[in-house]
C-alpha cells in the first residue's frame, strides 16, 4: 500500500509540483524515512518519487539525501536523477496567476461595438 502511495506521489509532483505537498522539508524527511524501508518495492517507489522531485530541486535533493543513505543506494538515487533531469517549473496560468487571459470562444462574448 505504501509504495503505490508513493507512486501516486511521484505523478502527483510531476503534474502539480510540489507546492501540493507543503515543503520540500517534509518531502526530504518523508524520503529519507521510505529510503531506509526493508522493502524493496517501497525504496523502489521512493527513489522515482525523488526522481520527480529532482526534476523542480535539481541537485539540492542529493545533497540533502547523501547523508542519510548508503552508497548503494545513493548510486540508484543518482541514476533517478539523471533520468529526471531538472527543468525550470511554470504554473499553468490561472484567474489568481498574472498573465491569464480568459480564452473566450467564438461567439461566447460581447463584442466592443455591441457595449
Amino acid at each position: 500500500m505504501l509504495s503505490e502511495s508513493l507512486g501516486w506521489m511521484a505523478r502527483a509532483v510531476e503534474e502539480f509540483t510540489l507546492a501540493a505537498f507543503g515543503g520540500v522539508k517534509a518531502l526530504c524527511e518523508w524520503l529519507k524515512a521510505d529510503l531506509a524501508s526493508s522493502n524493496a518495492a517501497v525504496r523502489n517507489a521512493a527513489i522515482a518519487l525523488a526522481g520527480a522531485a529532482h526534476r523542480q530541486l535539481g541537485a539540492g535533493l542529493g545533497e540533502m539525501l547523501r547523508p542519510h543513505v548508503k552508497p548503494a543506494l545513493m548510486s540508484a538515487l543518482d541514476d533517478a536523477f539523471a533520468k529526471h533531469a531538472q527543468q525550470e517549473v511554470t504554473l499553468p496560468p490561472t484567474p489568481w496567476h498574472r498573465g491569464y487571459r480568459p480564452q473566450h470562444r467564438h461567439g461566447h462574448h460581447l463584442s466592443r461595438n455591441l457595449i
